[in-house]
């Protein structure tokens, strides 16, 4: 169980959660209280069999979602985060791959693209971000997260600057996944 209040007002639940017939699942509540002291609750339900593909869509959602200028205070932000990437960074030629490293330690995995992610496993020895577009044309070999996560070591290693290592680096993450999937 986690939680953590939104506002005075709004508190979120995640729970893990077991149903009568052994399927288990994750509870997402808000309790929100109203104007009289009673609460409102919603909730949703995901099976932890359907996760990886909601984890998968509330990653792309989350990243379209950067893109869009909902409101000025946003969009500061994330020109700070920007300038705040290009000085951490310390050549002159400003490593791309350093920016999502940034933004996984101030803002956590899930503001960052599949590609990022993906890149972050191998992008050791390589620069100027080419850990990123190494892992777009991985991904769009393999299908997505998905087929990446499922692809067998053979395919991996076919596939121009996957090696050993960096296929073991993919299958291991995948294989965390599962494991955390399973519970």
């Amino acid at each position: 169980s986690e939680a953590f209040p939104s506002n005075p007002m709004r508190h979120y639940f995640f729970d893990l959660k077991q149903g009568g017939k052994g399927h288990n699942f994750l509870q997402i509540s808000c309790s929100e209280r109203q104007r009289d002291g009673s609460y409102h609750r919603n909730r949703i339900i995901i099976f932890l069999r359907d996760l990886p593909m909601v984890i998968e869509a509330l990653t792309s959602v989350c990243h379209h979602a950067s893109y869009l200028k909902l409101d000025q205070p946003r969009q500061v932000a994330v020109q700070a985060e920007k300038s705040q990437d290009l000085k951490l960074s310390t050549s002159p030629e400003a490593d791309a791959s350093v920016a999502p490293i940034n933004r996984l330690k101030k803002n956590g995995a899930c503001s960052l693209t599949d590609e990022e992610l993906v890149s972050l496993l191998f992008s050791a020895g390589l620069s100027g971000g080419q850990s990123v577009e190494l892992a777009k044309k991985l991904l769009k070999e393999c299908g997505g997260v998905i087929g990446l996560s499922k692809a067998p070591v053979n395919q991996l290693k076919s596939l121009p600057d996957i090696g050993d290592v960096r296929s073991s680096a993919i299958l291991a993450a995948s294989e965390l996944a599962r494991r955390i999937n399973v519970g």
